[in-house]
């Protein structure tokens, strides 16, 4: 099946829309506001804050908070991306499993949104504890998939 001129640009603007609009939810949680308006000639977004106390449990979730359990240092390793999760390879097999080691920048898997692959990598060298969603589910921006064990 060949793409056309037309659906491959398509495909590059859905692309840049979710990546500009990932990157302004960063910068609009990040700085802790409560309303923010970018507006261009063709595009208005708008985007309001949750009341306090929802916005205090999502920054939670959102960074990330590390939980030690005995001597184990698990690190939450979270989505950034709302779609679906895609825990295997082309071929079927497991990006990764329980118990093996991982390197800084390994995939772990894939968010697909809207037919776009969305990488969600290792943040840091470890060892993965628990893997916390199933293979195709829909799974939401800022929910943990994996616990990481950093080694100490």
């Amino acid at each position: 099946m060949n793409i056309t001129d037309e659906e491959k640009l398509e495909k590059e603007f859905l692309t840049f829309v979710n990546n500009e609009l990932q990157d302004l939810t960063l910068a609009f949680h990040n700085r802790d506001m409560d309303m923010m308006t970018v507006e261009t000639e063709d595009v208005k977004i708008k985007m309001v804050a949750a009341p306090h106390d929802a916005k205090i449990e999502r920054k939670k979730s959102e960074q990330g908070v590390d939980v030690q359990d005995g001597e184990r240092i698990l690190k939450p390793i979270i989505s950034r991306y709302l779609g679906i999760l895609n825990l295997k390879d082309k071929k079927g097999n497991p990006l990764v499993e329980i118990g093996q080691e991982v390197s800084p920048g390994q995939v772990l898997a894939v968010v697909e949104t809207v037919n776009i692959k969305n990488e969600i990598k290792a943040p840091h060298k470890g060892i993965i504890a628990e893997i916390l969603e199933e293979q195709a589910k829909p799974v939401e921006y800022g929910q943990i998939l994996f616990l990481l064990e950093i080694p100490s």
